[in-house]
């Protein structure tokens, strides 16, 4: 059985380990941890407090959009746009500001990840802006999105050098490498010319899968190749709405904990109730700040 994990305090009562949520967002309150806390079970919180060199910090940002760092270095997946509707969670100008100057948290991050070409995952002049800032920046994404830059942006041959088409296979920098798979747009009767990319990192030995807008269909998933095992599936609500779609990213990524994303504002509660139901370690990407950390 996976641990359900949950937010923000460790506790050790009677040799038994604890994790006490101070989350509304997160499944349960108090839950004692399996005995095998000890061995290579992946420990998240949210709102960690505790900082070490040997953890990966994953920062709900909006929408789709993490902020992942390690030690030395960093990457954004999906997390640079401002407003797109009432209906998307977005970074608000403050934060967005910080990312492109490198600010706070943002100094080390020089990677740039766009799964697909939609606004609410990306925008034009802020990713110009984010690799003009960042001489050795990099900017990983689609060809579609490369197209959409160079036709958006008069300074585009002044970055060109620094993108990185994701059909050209994996990306290797430092302490993580990337590879990329596509996988349809859901919703295809609309968006059946949009090119989505499954992203895989591997941070020394943690995996992190974030499936931009992927179709929760066993056809869509037929080029994918499954993982044994994910430290943290990164995927949109919809895989959520029903025992097929999320035994379909079960089967394919065994998560230890998922993060779901996509997730509108103005959502009912009572499909959020629902959706708790379907997976034990389950977090809901609802307001953007939180930290997921990652051990190891």
């Amino acid at each position: 059985m996976r641990p359900v994990l949950s937010g923000m305090i460790l506790i050790m009562k009677d040799n038994e380990y604890y994790i006490e949520s101070k989350s509304e967002n997160l499944i349960g309150s108090i839950h004692k941890l399996s005995s095998t806390f000890s061995s290579p079970v992946v420990l998240l919180a949210i709102a960690c407090t505790v900082q070490s060199q040997t953890s990966i910090d994953v920062y709900y940002v909006g929408n789709m959009g993490v902020h992942i760092k390690w030690e030395g270095g960093g990457c954004l997946i999906d997390g640079l746009h401002d407003y797109y509707g009432p209906e998307y969670q977005y970074p608000d100008s403050a934060v967005v500001n910080r990312m492109l100057n490198r600010e706070v948290s943002f100094d080390e991050t020089d990677l740039l990840v766009i799964t697909h070409v939609h606004h609410d995952h990306f925008d034009s002049d802020l990713s110009a802006r984010f690799l003009q800032k960042r001489p050795g920046g990099r900017l990983l994404a689609p060809s579609q999105v490369l197209d959409t830059l160079a036709r958006d942006v008069d300074s585009y041959e002044g970055i060109r050098n620094q993108c990185w088409p994701m059909n050209k296979g994996p990306y290797r920098a430092d302490k993580v490498k990337m590879e990329f798979t596509p996988v349809r747009h859901t919703f295809q009767q609309r968006h059946y010319w949009v090119e989505n990319y499954l992203v895989e990192l591997k941070i020394a030995d943690r995996t992190i899968v974030h499936l931009g807008d992927a179709e929760a269909s066993k056809e869509a998933f037929a080029g994918v190749k499954s993982i044994e095992s994910v430290d943290l599936l990164i995927m949109p609500f919809w895989f959520l709405l029903s025992e097929d779609a999320i035994d379909l990213a079960v089967s394919y990524f065994n998560p230890k904990v998922i993060l779901a994303t996509h997730l509108s504002p103005l959502i009912d509660e009572d499909t959020l109730a629902s959706m708790k139901k379907l997976f034990p370690s389950l977090i809901l990407g609802r307001v953007p700040g939180h930290v997921i950390t990652i051990q190891y």
